[in-house]
């Protein structure tokens, strides 16, 4: 027999306290807790008898602010974990460019700094593979390129 649901039943959170899960619950008395301590804090300790809400309430925000916020649908623990291995831990790599443009999966054309276009041969393009330079000059034929281009290849390996 099937049945029907009208939700999604893997995303239904139980329910242990009232409207809030364990963690939710703890939090809000966590919160509540360090409200309390604030409150009694700048009455007795710091002797204000008006009550200052700046200094009151930034600690049981931010504990409210982990308890409930769920950015990009993860915890709070977990998104800002996530932001300290991605921009500190492992920060991103800049590559620069250079204005060559060079298609490898199409006709082997290239351009150089005045802008012209020209076919690059096989060395060239196995040259430009290997070292990642601006090729803008051909390769001389016979010989002396072949010599030219291994000799390039040994600097670059």
């Amino acid at each position: 027999m099937e049945l029907q649901f009208s939700t999604d039943i893997r995303k239904i959170k139980t329910k242990d306290v009232g409207n809030f899960s364990f963690k939710e619950a703890g939090f809000l008395a966590l919160a509540g807790i360090s409200a309390y301590v604030m409150y009694t804090v700048e009455k007795k300790v710091m002797g204000l008898e008006e009550l200052n809400i700046p200094l009151l309430l930034p600690l049981p925000v931010l504990i409210l602010v982990f308890g409930f916020a769920k950015p990009f649908g993860m915890s709070f623990f977990q998104f800002m974990r996530t932001v300290f291995i991605e921009y500190v831990v492992d920060p991103k790599v800049y590559i620069w460019e250079s204005d060559f443009v060079y298609d490898l999966d199409g006709d082997n054309l290239a351009k150089d700094e005045k802008g012209h276009k020209r076919y690059l041969t096989d060395d060239e393009k196995q040259l430009y593979l290997m070292s990642d330079e601006v090729v803008t000059e051909p390769l001389p034929k016979g010989k002396e390129g072949k010599e030219m281009l291994k000799e390039i290849q040994s600097h670059i390996i």
